[in-house]
């Protein structure tokens, strides 16, 4: 009898907290009409605040934003190698000495920092919770990735020129499908890479056919 009479009582609370949730979200919606009022990024901060002890709730707050702060760096710093290395000592200043690289590695480092800043100020906006605004991100450009290596790994005879005009006209086209709204953002990926691969294809039959005629 205990046991229903708490089951009853946990029931009824969890209906009066979705009631104040829903009436909350609405508030907030009539107040900021502009703004996003999904609240799915927090159940599980919720949930740690709520159930766990105050010790290990501080730990494990440090160690999500380790975690991050470590994803960040890794990433920015990756960023800044490859800007160095692929473009600035390619196209820029070939000779300079490790010590010149790393300081003018500082300063791409920074400039991605600001990117990033950039795009997250507006990507709150993309989707009803963090993990699917990622993967919507990703979807834009994953796919193109994959397409390179694919042809890179499989296709050899198709030349460096094709390939990275056909990433950039996939990547245009994977943009317009997605600003179309008529598919799935997750099959971008698989369409990305089929493009790159038809496009790369069909230029390199072109440059090869030129290249017979001359």
């Amino acid at each position: 009898m205990e046991r229903q009479y708490e089951g009853y009582l946990k029931e009824k609370n969890i209906d009066k907290a979705n009631e104040t949730r829903a009436v909350y979200k609405q508030v907030l919606h009539t107040a900021l009409p502009a703004q996003d009022v999904n609240d799915n990024n927090y159940i599980f901060l919720r949930f740690v605040k709520d159930n766990l002890p105050v010790g290990l709730i501080g730990l494990i707050f440090a160690i999500i934003f380790l975690a991050a702060w470590g994803s960040i760096a890794a990433a920015l710093n990756s960023l800044a190698a490859c800007t160095v290395i692929d473009f600035h000592k390619k196209f820029f200043v070939k000779e300079k000495t490790s010590l010149q690289d790393y300081k003018i590695s500082q300063w791409y480092t920074f400039a991605w920092g600001i990117f990033s800043i950039i795009i997250a100020m507006f990507a709150h906006n993309i989707g009803n919770s963090l993990i699917e605004a990622v993967n919507i991100i990703g979807s834009l450009f994953y796919g193109v990735i994959l397409g390179i290596f694919l042809v890179a790994f499989w296709m050899k005879w198709i030349k460096a020129n094709a390939v990275f005009i056909s990433a950039i006209l996939g990547e245009l086209l994977v943009l317009y499908i997605y600003n179309l709204k008529i598919i799935s953002f997750l099959w971008l990926n698989v369409i990305g890479a089929l493009l790159v691969i038809v496009i790369s294809l069909l230029l390199q039959f072109i440059a090869a056919l030129r290249k017979k005629n001359m």
